[in-house]
């Protein structure tokens, strides 16, 4: 997990400015297995609000469906 936040940081600046700009920027991010994922894309989340980058003022972000243990809906 600690090796990803290096990769963060160029993606902070320009979320920020994204975002500043009136942008709702949509960002994946993808594992091997996607395991990590969430919680990666949690971590940047948090990253971006707490850089204080563009004084952005970022809600909070309800809890996963994966990380709820949901399970898949059923389709009938």
């Amino acid at each position: 997990m600690d090796a990803n936040l290096a990769f963060f940081k160029p993606w902070e600046t320009k979320l920020a400015q994204w975002i500043a700009e009136g942008k709702q920027p949509y960002l994946m991010i993808h594992t091997p297995d996607n395991v990590e994922a969430p919680e990666l894309a949690i971590t940047l989340y948090n990253q971006l609000k707490a850089s204080q980058l563009g004084n952005l003022e970022l809600a909070e972000i309800p809890t996963f469906p994966s990380l709820r243990d949901d399970h898949q809906i059923s389709m009938f």
